[in-house]
């Protein structure tokens, strides 16, 4: 069996975790709160500079650096999704998140946390750090989360509504427990494992049997994971998949025709899937879709009195079930702050990137350092027609952080030579070929 697991998470993707900042992410330029947009700077590909917000302040696809020898106060809840937050530069010098106030939750909407082994996240009294679902922290030191001798049970870790640890371990993690560990990952994770219970095939009309489970190899318990293989007519929704646990097994089977003995072999390929945005087909096909924005793309550096403008987005799209080889239409337009622009997308689905061709005019002077949240570029209007769906106009939110997780599985059967036995007079035993 060849396996191949693909793990996306729409508008986090569990992002490159290197100080390789991209335009639009927020760094720290001063020592302050988070809710003070002083203490913020935005990437304009060289440097930070301050443009008067804080991270979260909208919701967006970058990430956030506490860098430089900075502090950040947390003394707000961060509402607004971001990418990933990091902290250190690996430098020798302490950056660090003090999370203040007394007897508050401070929440962070953020699907990935890199804690470096110059960076550090402090508790301040009574204080909790509140996470979401399917959060992945990373620490690369055993001192990430501060553990200090005001350990006690007042400090805490929530995570997706649940507390998850204790600065002290009574009654849960401690934090010293995680700091060990280098962190703790959520992230929706999956594997499906498909095998043939036939060893090959020879003629037309002889059936291959399939077997196929799926396994939860995350932390985190799944709802609504659904399980494909075009070959078998498979096409199925797990509706609860715990922590660890594997499925029943799916069984099927598939008629060989004569193209597969032309061919000498049978693959293809099974899968699983969680999250994305669904339509599904009469003809008994779905289609799973995830969206986001990149970035913002002017048509010049040089805007004092305003710039035309495209966005590039990232896309994916499976088509699963019973799939036709290719959809009638596929495209869509993107919503930037009212302004509709068009792109088009690639009828038989897949993943990659592609750019607006709206070309929309921005009456301002910030060409060289805008970006989707800037120009709220959120809702993504996709048309989808094709075989049994009819023209259908699905809304995707591009901010909200949904996670798109996919494993996959290619089981590939050959076809075998058969011998007939023929035993002569003389005792004898020949093998020749059968017709």
């Amino acid at each position: 069996m060849d396996k191949n697991y693909f793990f996306l998470i729409i508008l986090s993707f569990f992002p490159a975790l290197i100080l390789a900042q991209s335009i639009g992410d927020y760094g720290v330029i001063s020592n302050g709160d988070w809710s003070d947009p002083d203490t913020w700077g935005i990437w304009n590909g060289s440097q930070f500079i301050n443009d008067g917000t804080y991270p979260g302040e909208e919701g967006g696809t970058y990430d956030v650096y506490i860098i430089g020898n900075h502090t950040v106060n947390l003394d707000i809840s961060v509402n607004g999704s971001f990418n990933s937050l990091i902290i250190g530069d690996e430098d020798g010098s302490l950056d660090l998140l003090n999370i203040v106030g007394n007897n508050v939750s401070r929440y962070l909407n953020t699907k990935t946390i890199h804690v470096k082994t110059d960076g550090q996240i402090k508790w301040e009294n009574k204080t909790d750090l509140s996470l979401p679902a399917y959060v992945n922290i990373i620490l690369d030191d055993d001192n990430g989360f501060y553990n200090d001798t005001a350990c006690n049970v007042n400090r805490t870790i929530t995570i997706g509504g649940e507390v998850y640890a204790v600065c002290n371990g009574s009654g849960a993690q401690s934090f010293e427990d995680i700091n060990t560990g280098g962190g703790v990952d959520f992230s929706p994770q999956l594997s499906i494992d498909k095998v043939s219970i036939t060893s090959g095939y020879s003629a037309v009309g002889d059936v291959i049997d399939y077997q196929i489970t799926v396994t939860n190899t995350g932390l985190s318990d799944l709802e609504d994971v659904r399980v494909n293989d075009p070959l078998i007519g498979l096409n199925t929704i797990i509706s609860n998949l715990n922590s660890g646990v594997t499925s029943g097994t799916y069984t099927g089977q598939y008629t060989i025709t004569q193209a597969d003995i032309d061919r000498g072999y049978v693959s293809n390929t099974a899968y699983a899937t969680f999250g994305g945005n669904v339509v599904s087909s009469s003809d008994g096909y779905d289609v799973i879709m995830s969206l986001y924005p990149i970035k913002v793309i002017p048509s010049t550096t040089n805007c004092t009195n305003g710039y035309n403008y495209n966005v590039e987005l990232a896309y994916t799209f499976l088509i699963v079930g019973n799939p036709p080889s290719n959809l009638y239409t596929l495209q869509g337009n993107l919503n930037c702050g009212g302004q509709s622009t068009f792109f088009d997308l690639p009828n038989a689905g897949g993943s990659g990137t592609t750019v607006t061709v709206g070309n929309q005019w921005r009456s301002a002077s910030d060409c060289n350092t805008v970006t989707p949240q800037d120009l709220d570029c959120e809702i993504f209007d996709v048309q989808i027609q094709g075989p049994g769906l009819n023209y259908t106009n699905v809304q995707v939110d591009g901010v909200s952080g949904v996670y798109f997780v996919k494993a996959e599985d290619t089981e590939i059967v050959y076809m075998t030579e058969v011998f007939d036995t023929v035993i002569s007079n003389r005792n004898k035993t020949y093998r020749v070929n059968k017709d």
